[in-house]
């Protein structure tokens, strides 16, 4: 029998498998299968039974439900201030769960885990510590952004929290909006940034934006007050800063000294909670979980601060672990053996026997050369960019060599070239993957950085510079000699060619998508993109032509008419790539702002009625959970009376697909809406406009079986 661990609703949503001898089978992350860069915002129950069957796990091998996350915890403070309802989110997991519990009919029990205790878990539930200091942190969780706890055993203390919504992370993320940064990443593209300023402008944000007290970190009422989203906060940065950085203007000293100063905001609040954490605990080890120690800026200071003898940091420290960390919890109180976390590769196996038929198809070359790594050492050497598939792949968001994409770490123009590949910003820093041994020389000392969650300054940064950053820092991951072997013997093949056992390692996707999961995503990525080859297993594959595939052909929606007017609604910026390609094909665009949706019904439709357009309209939207409740039913409220109004509404959602307005409008006065080819929260939606017209006529748990996921 098996213990489930799942994150039902949210951002960065997963599932842990753990068998009866308590050790974990697998990690699923939900947008590595959906495709879409954070997730879809729900872990659909038939996608779970997917998961379960591909690691043979049967529906009913599931005894106990671990489900991280407890709305019901969330104040009413944060019911008026949060961009979305708690009330909403409780219902629609209760909605959900309870199909899920009906897919897995051998359930026996259902353990609900708070939050922060279940990323609390998954830092200190994966080691053989048998004390430690547990400190989490990130945006918000279930009432809190940050607590600390003490470790002990299978035991997990609750000493301090910080309640919402002071919170570092959150202020962090709105200083990221308003310095015109986007997409899911848009916090680690900050941290980058803050790399080539100073910190001249700290004192005066500390001044403005936070209240000094006691160690608890407190956020200003300008802000306390303000709807807690990242777009609202980074209006309110502005009136008191003035206007922010817009996407597509180039970036001045003045931003890059912005972002260095909110940095060091960010490190001395961390800091500050470390030091209260010390006091509070004998422990003389810390470990971390949250989206706060994603920061590997700030991890690196605090494990060089030595304000604990050891420092560990989930690798998979964003909501991503919950699942774990709940799994986890409940498997140590069944008083299952212990499972300690040797690596990250937890996730999906690639079917090698799919490889030359698949290459076939996409008409992409296969060899399979009889020295695999002195074949791909000697591209490396000769600068080609070549994607590493081997394995299981690994959960959380770094490529530690089973997803990655490989360049040599000289001479200094392989990081544009590999920028270009990925298609990102032109001032982002990569990572080097080095052999422990020869971190004494590159890094100045002996490091055992296996998971890539800490930053080192780099002692010879002429060996490695494409995988040094501006100030002289690289995020490093290191390969012990029982680890990785062919990774490790790549690495002593180049050592003993360019006398430099590294090379720059980093995730096998292009901007805005997921890493790669199975042969076929590995393969799509090299047609897609401008590396000159992909090694999967023993195979490596190349074009047999030149021509690369735009990435605006491989997200342009189908079924669009070739003049539209546009309008985005992207409340939190995850839909920036899709958005960018509908920019760059629309006749004009009607902006509008989440709040105007909220406040009125006249914004985008009175817009497109006062230009004068007869030209179809079209609209991106995230059709997120959290904005089901509040924001989406207003915006359809336009949606339904534009289809009345104008020949030709579409709606475009974040995987691309395309739908009229009027096929949403009809289908919200069908009596069986379930039997149309919506997708789950479209479903959930047009239900809850049902129940508003009278009409409650949901979808049975028992009809979810007969829906696509």
């Amino acid at each position: 029998m098996y213990i489930l661990g799942i994150t039902v609703l949210g951002h960065d949503l997963s599932m842990t498998l753990v068998d009866e001898e308590g050790q974990v089978v697998c990690v699923a992350e939900e947008e590595r299968y959906s495709g879409r860069k954070g997730g879809n915002f729900v872990f659909h129950p038939l996608r779970v039974l997917s998961v379960l069957s591909e690691y043979g796990v049967a529906p009913e091998q599931v005894e106990t439900i671990a489900v991280a996350g407890r709305p019901e915890f969330w104040t009413a403070n944060q019911a008026n201030t949060l961009s979305y309802s708690p009330a909403a989110r409780l219902l629609h997991q209760e909605a959900w769960l309870k199909v899920l519990v009906t897919c897995l009919p051998k359930v026996e029990e259902v353990v609900r885990v708070k939050h922060h205790l279940a990323h609390a878990a998954s830092a200190f539930l994966v080691d053989d510590w048998d004390e430690a200091t547990i400190i989490t942190a990130d945006g918000f969780g279930d009432g809190d952004v940050a607590t600390i706890s003490r470790g002990c055993g299978n035991r997990i203390e609750l000493l301090a929290t910080e309640a919402f919504p002071h919170s570092v992370s959150y202020l962090y993320r709105a200083f990221a909006t308003w310095l015109g940064l986007r997409g899911h990443e848009r916090e680690g593209k900050l941290m980058a940034l803050s790399s080539l300023g100073k910190p001249e402008f700290l004192g005066s944000l500390r001044a403005r934006f936070t209240v000094p007290g006691d160690s608890s970190f407190r956020i200003a009422p300008l802000l306390a007050e303000a709807t807690c989203q990242a777009d609202v906060w980074a209006q309110e940065i502005a009136k008191v800063l003035g206007p922010g950085r817009t996407p597509d203007q180039a970036i001045q000293e003045y931003h890059c000294n912005m972002a260095a100063s909110i940095q060091a905001l960010f490190e001395n609040a961390i800091g500050e909670m470390f030091y209260r954490a010390r006091g509070l605990t004998s422990a003389t080890r810390c470990c971390c979980a949250g989206g706060a120690f994603l920061n590997s800026v700030a991890n690196g200071k605090l494990r060089e601060g030595g304000l604990f003898r050891e420092m560990f940091v989930q690798p998979v420290s964003s909501d991503g672990g919950l699942s774990l960390g709940a799994a986890l919890l409940v498997a140590r109180a069944k008083d299952l053996p212990p499972w300690r976390m040797r690596d990250v590769f937890l996730g999906s196996d690639l079917n090698l026997s799919e490889v030359p038929a698949a290459a076939e198809k996409l008409d992409l070359a296969v060899e399979r050369p009889e020295d695999l790594v002195g074949h791909v050492a000697e591209h490396l050497l000769a600068g080609r960019v070549v994607g590493w598939c081997q394995g299981r792949m690994e959960v959380g968001p770094r490529a530690l060599g089973h997803r990655s994409l490989l360049v040599a770490p000289s001479p200094p123009s392989r990081a544009a070239r590999l920028n270009e590949v990925k298609r990102r910003e032109p001032w982002r820093p990569f990572a080097p993957v080095m052999l422990e041994e020869e971190s004494p020389r590159l890094i100045g000392k002996s490091v055992d950085s296996p998971f890539m969650t800490f930053v080192f300054q780099v002692q010879m940064p002429s060996l490695i510079p494409a995988a040094t950053h501006v100030d002289g820092s690289a995020r490093v991951q290191t390969l012990s000699g029982g680890s990785e072997l062919l990774l490790g013997e790549l690495l002593r093949r180049m050592k003993e060619r360019n006398g430099v056992g590294a090379l720059v390692n980093t995730s096998l996707n292009v901007r805005g998508k997921p890493i790669a999961r199975t042969v076929g995503d590995c393969l799509r990525f090299l047609t897609q993109s401008e590396a000159d080859e992909v090694v999967i297993g023993p195979y490596v594959v190349s074009r047999r032509s030149r021509v690369s595939v735009e990435l605006s052909e491989t997200l342009c929606p189908p079924g669009l008419p070739a003049r539209y007017v546009l309008t985005v609604f992207d409340p939190d910026g995850q839909l920036s790539a899709l958005a960018d390609v509908l920019r760059n094909r629309a006749t004009q665009e009607v902006a509008v702002q989440p709040l105007d949706i909220l406040k009125t019904c006249n914004g985008p439709l009175s817009a497109v009625r006062v230009n004068g357009s007869q030209l179809p309209w079209v609209v991106l939207i995230p059709w997120y959970f959290e904005v089901c409740r509040e924001m989406l039913p207003r915006l359809m409220e336009q949606v339904r009376r534009a289809a009345e109004e104008l020949s030709s509404v579409f709606l475009v959602d974040p995987a691309g697909r395309t739908k009229e307005a009027s096929q949403i409008v009809a289908a919200a006065g069908h009596a069986r809406i379930e039997e149309s080819s919506f997708t789950d929260v479209e479903l959930h939606f047009l239900n809850y406009v049902r129940r508003l017209d009278g009409k409650d006529h949901a979808t049975t748990s028992t009809e979810w079986r007969g829906l696509s996921c």
